[in-house]
């Protein structure tokens, strides 16, 4: 009876005098400089490049976000954290900063971080019919086709590029498989849609990397894909030639670092298209470019659920956009992209989609017409230049 008796008062002792022991609680979050005062600090900042360093707009851009994510995206306030606050630290989620990172730098919990991301990428949302991703018009002819005699009136129907890139994706192991692809890292496969003026028009993600960029279309075209009667988006060799995109001849160079090395001039009407088709969908490319290189969480992705991750590559997409519309000068996002990578991807495709459309010889007499009134031109061109 005794042993039972010092049992139950050691087990209490042990219970209990940790509690005993225990210093007063320290708060982790004791800097003099509080979330609060950080964004003040940036927002009365008198150096313009520290602002958009930070927030990779200038202060004009950013307080037009928060108004319409005020008030079309209801977001709202906090009793301690006001609306540009939380759109400042979702911006540095964007940029890369991890949780407990930006719990850190704005002297808030993590869960208060987490809470915060999460209502922005839903105010973000709420806005994305109207705001965010507008295709072009079908009767806008863009200027980079109009006066470039390269591109038209070859090109005349076309109305922008697509392709499909790879986002690094953070899953659970049983999910690994599906979402690993054919260059062997985990990855969300999104297909973009571009306009020429350097914006997204349509995106789609959250598909596996493992999934075939004709699939990830085929599915587009039941969620919303921008499909415009008589008109054309430029493909790669990885989607089928169809009345919607117009893909490159297969077997012959296509990518500009190949005719860079070549150092030879198109021998035929087939490499001549290759090489103008190339040079106009190159947008795409450059355009991924520019906005990885301003979000690098397009890079490397946080640790948050694949839905999540999904939600967070649009987003990054979306205020991409907002920033081309609203900031008047040319930002050195693109000098620094152009300076480092003229072009961003060349990536050769394994598969290929299915060629038995009814449709599908018209569409390469089609094509083969383009072609041959290109190659023709040129030839008139070399001749009055008097180059043989």
């Amino acid at each position: 009876m005794n042993n039972v008796v010092l049992n139950i008062f050691v087990l209490a002792l042990r219970s209990v005098l940790p509690l005993l022991l225990r210093y007063d609680n320290i708060p982790q979050h004791d800097s003099i400089l509080t979330g609060h005062r950080y964004y003040l600090e940036l927002m009365n900042t008198a150096n313009v490049h520290r602002f958009l360093n930070i927030n990779r707009m200038d202060k004009q851009t950013f307080l037009r976000l928060v108004t319409m994510l005020t008030s079309i995206g209801m977001l709202k306030d906090s009793l301690t954290i006001c609306s540009g606050q939380k759109v400042m630290i979702f911006i540095q989620a964007l940029i890369g900063h991890s949780n407990r990172q930006s719990a850190e730098r704005w002297q808030h919990s993590g869960s208060t971080i987490s809470v915060i991301l999460h209502e922005v990428v839903d105010s973000l949302y709420r806005c994305l019919g109207n705001c965010f991703f507008r295709p072009t018009a079908g009767d806008e002819l863009s200027s980079v086709i109009q006066n470039n005699s390269k591109f038209f009136p070859f090109f005349a129907n076309c109305i922008g590029a697509l392709d499909g890139t790879h986002i690094p994706a953070i899953v659970e192991p049983t999910d690994q498989g599906r979402y690993r692809n054919r260059k062997g890292f985990i990855s969300q496969n999104v297909l973009v849609v571009v306009n020429f003026d350097m914006t997204f028009s349509y995106a789609l993600a959250g598909w596996e990397g493992s999934a075939h960029d004709s699939k990830v279309y085929d599915d587009s075209k039941l969620k919303g894909f921008p499909h415009i009667p008589h008109k054309f988006y430029l493909g790669d060799a990885g989607y089928a030639l169809s009345t919607q995109v117009l893909t490159p001849y297969r077997g012959i160079r296509y990518h500009l670092k190949e005719w860079v090395a070549g150092r030879q001039r198109p021998q035929n009407k087939e490499e001549l298209f290759n090489l103008r088709h190339s040079s106009l969908r190159n947008v795409v490319e450059r355009l991924l470019g520019v906005t990885k290189k301003r979000f690098p969480i397009l890079e490397l992705m946080g640790s948050y659920a694949i839905q999540f991750q999904a939600q967070l590559i649009m987003c990054c997409l979306m205020i991409h956009n907002f920033i081309r519309a609203n900031q008047l000068y040319e930002d050195e996002f693109y000098a620094v992209y152009d300076r480092e990578q003229q072009q961003y991807r060349n990536e050769e495709h394994e598969e290929f989609a299915d060629e038995n459309d009814a449709n599908y010889n018209a569409l390469v007499n089609q094509r083969d017409q383009i072609a041959q009134d290109m190659y023709d031109a040129y030839l008139v061109e070399l001749a009055h230049r008097g180059i043989y």
